[in-house]
């Protein structure tokens, strides 16, 4: 048997991490991880994935059209993916297994990491053999990929990140790409204008691996978890005065998002992209959003963006009390957020500064 039991030399001062999953976001969180890896809190010790094989995964990370692993090195060593940074500094070993496609409980390395990454996607509706499986021996905590109504706590990064904690907060969602997308803006947009209503318009990308099935080269609209989670964690929105529009498009690029603010008094546009801008530049917003001049009409330029959303100052409209940003963001790689949470929860387990 082989011994997936690394020992947890030169990890001073960080948790180790185990990932569950290495699709789209599991592929974007490593690539995000080791471009920050000396600063990060954690450090991403073991991934599995319940189908794909650790020769699959280095095909992946060499190949992948929109994830550019251009500037490391990876070589196979039977289950071990070697990463090599620039220079050959800092280097990396991580356990790759393929195991869980009947069970988690056959994740050989579970129990070994002190927090797990669950981004397969098949828990994102929660399941107490999730929290049963993985929360056991050293690892303290669960961090669900996607929106879990089970989980202990939601927490959205830029909104609620700092309500984490440690002792009660066990198993946890960061939301999705559109909670991440929507909620920080409208708590920001609540504070200063007095939000009375909202609505979301997504056109959401798809996979390019779907795109192989003939059936879904059509647009279709599917019901979308920020219509149910916004309303849970946003007091000032009830869902009666709350809307998403969420469609599917038959393609891989960028998705488009656009939100309509409704005010309790009108405000005039110059003020309003003013305010805006202040806070995306060193104010409430700084970091989370992005803001641009002009809509080039390049979308491309936005992949993995480290902003949830890109809005360009050209497109924003104001109507009397109503307020539309219109912007792009890559859903794929809201791994962003999801970074910045479970580093913030590494940096709290271990008691360092978080501000």
């Amino acid at each position: 048997m082989t011994d997936t039991k690394v020992p947890r030399t030169g990890l001073e001062g960080k948790l180790v991490a185990g990932v569950n999953g290495f699709g789209r976001f599991g592929l974007h969180l490593l690539k995000h991880w080791l471009d920050r890896r000396d600063r990060a809190h954690f450090d991403i010790r073991y991934i599995n994935d319940p189908v794909l094989t650790i020769d699959d995964a280095a095909r992946m990370i060499k190949n992948d059209p929109a994830v550019n692993f251009f500037q490391y090195k990876f070589k196979v060593e039977g289950d071990r993916l070697l990463v090599s940074s620039p220079h050959g500094t800092r280097n990396r070993t991580i356990v790759f297994t393929n195991a869980g496609r009947k069970s988690i409980d056959e994740i050989p390395w579970v129990g070994d990491p002190d927090i797990v990454f669950e981004c397969s996607g098949g828990h994102a509706e929660y399941s107490n053999e999730a929290r049963t499986t993985f929360l056991r021996d050293r690892t303290k905590n669960l961090v669900i990929s996607a929106t879990a109504p089970g989980a202990d706590k939601t927490l959205v990064f830029g909104f609620n990140h700092e309500d984490f904690d440690q002792d009660t907060d066990l198993v946890t969602s960061y939301g999705s790409c559109t909670v991440n997308a929507f909620v920080p803006l409208a708590q920001w947009m609540h504070d200063m204008f007095s939000v009375v209503d909202a609505d979301v318009h997504v056109a959401h990308n798809m996979p390019e691996y779907k795109l192989k099935d003939p059936k879904n080269q059509i647009l279709y609209r599917k019901e979308c978890t920020l219509e149910v989670v916004g309303p849970k964690l946003l007091s000032f929105l009830p869902s009666d005065r709350f809307l998403v529009d969420y469609i599917v498009c038959p393609f891989t690029n960028i998705s488009g998002i656009t939100f309509r603010f409704g005010l309790v008094d009108p405000v005039v546009r110059d003020t309003f992209i003013d305010t805006f801008r202040k806070a995306v530049s060193g104010g409430a917003l700084q970091g989370l959003y992005g803001l641009e001049e002009v809509d080039v009409g390049d979308s491309n330029r936005y992949k993995c963006t480290p902003f949830s959303t890109v809005f360009t100052e050209d497109t924003i409209e104001v109507r009397g009390s109503n307020v539309y940003l219109k912007g792009y963001f890559d859903n794929e790689n809201s791994v962003n957020r999801y970074f910045d949470l479970v580093d913030y929860m590494a940096a709290v387990r271990l008691g360092r500064d978080t501000k």
